[in-house]
């Protein structure tokens, strides 16, 4: 799966409201940090990146979460998963 840029963020912003319904899109700057600036509780957390991996299809680590903590970051990570995710192995 290709997505671009702006197809991610609508999946992480619906994956986060999904979440934490409370949320108000508007609310999430390209600074805001996902976890502390929305108040969102480690089980929150948690939840908001099994939604993301159930969406896309990737698997998320807790390595990950630090570039989980904005929406910019997700993005990122999520391309190099999607990208490594359709890139034949070495043979």
């Amino acid at each position: 799966m290709t997505a671009t840029k702006q197809e991610l963020e609508t999946t992480v912003l619906d994956a986060l409201t999904e979440i934490a319904p409370e949320i108000e899109r508007a609310q999430i700057g390209p600074t805001t940090n996902l976890r502390q600036d929305l108040d969102l509780d480690s089980m929150d957390f948690l939840s908001f990146t099994l939604r993301l991996g159930e969406l896309l299809h990737v698997e998320l680590r807790e390595a990950d979460y630090p570039e989980l903590s904005t929406l910019p970051g997700c993005v990122a990570l999520l391309q190099r998963k999607l990208a490594a995710r359709s890139t034949p192995a070495a043979r």
